[in-house]
């Protein structure tokens, strides 16, 4: 691991810390299967800390389209997020998800998610 990674993972592991004290719980869930009338069965669900963050944004979806993201959620870990899952906030809502994002480190790890919604 090189300096550079060394000094971000350091950074991240103290951002994790301060963000974590300020976080509110969401709950991610799978799409597990979806029946022929439509109705989608979800996962349990994983509890996650994470920062809820209102900013409008603009975000390029992958087929071209510009879109306003009306907030973001980070999460200061890496978690497998899809377009296709839900994030139940924590005021109940479960609102779409645009895009998920997962920056990548010099070793080519990803340190944390941010979902746009």
């Amino acid at each position: 691991m090189g300096l550079d990674s060394k000094l971000i993972h350091g950074l991240v592991k103290q951002a994790r810390g301060i963000l974590l004290g300020m976080a509110a719980t969401v709950i991610h869930k799978t799409k597990v299967s979806q029946d022929g009338y439509g109705k989608i069965k979800w996962s349990d669900g994983v509890p996650l800390q994470a920062f809820i963050s209102k900013k409008q944004r603009k975000i390029v979806m992958t087929d071209g389209r510009e879109v306003v993201s009306g907030f973001q959620v980070l999460i200061p870990e890496s978690v497998l997020i899809g377009v296709n899952d839900r994030i139940v906030m924590p005021d109940g809502s479960t609102p779409p998800i645009l895009q998920v994002q997962a920056p990548l480190d010099d070793t080519g790890q990803a340190y944390v998610t941010e979902v746009f919604f």
